[in-house]
């Protein structure tokens, strides 16, 4: 049996129309292929941009990294005066203890036993003054006689 041109036909229309929904879903897919590309590309540029992103925050990480330990060097050498003042701090508050604070006794003493001794010198000085306005007066009276006679 041969086959003829109509027979053909048909079978290429029957084939096409079987085919066609295949070749549809295949142009779909290609389609959707496409978008998968450019969404792929879209995700690859994000990702580079991510990548360039996180090499800027390591970058600053690294610095921050470096103020901190310059930080913690200030931090140390503040210590390391601190307890260099609280040294010459101890050493000030032992010689107020030990000197300073015997030596302001010492000169508490002496300006009570000074101030004993001005308050005796006004007072003999008090008496010495009242002497000598009796004994002026005594002379006074001894010349006023003297000169009557």
């Amino acid at each position: 049996m041969a086959l003829t041109q109509e027979d053909l036909q048909m079978m290429s229309q029957l084939l096409d129309t079987k085919i066609q929904p295949i070749k549809d879903e295949i142009q779909e897919t290609k389609k959707e292929i496409r978008e998968i590309k450019d969404e792929l590309q879209e995700v690859k540029a994000d990702v580079q941009t991510v990548k360039t992103e996180l090499q800027e925050v390591k970058a600053d990480v690294q610095a921050v990294k470096t103020e901190l330990q310059e930080v913690k060097d200030d931090v140390q050498g503040m210590k390391t005066e601190l307890q260099d003042v609280k040294f010459r701090v101890m050493k000030m508050e032992t010689l107020m203890e030990n000197e300073i604070r015997v030596n302001i006794q010492r000169v508490a003493e002496a300006h009570l036993d000074l101030s004993r001794k001005l308050n005796e010198c006004i007072k003999l000085s008090n008496d010495v003054k009242d002497r000598q306005e009796i004994q002026d007066i005594y002379l006074n009276m001894h010349y006023g006689k003297l000169m009557a006679m």
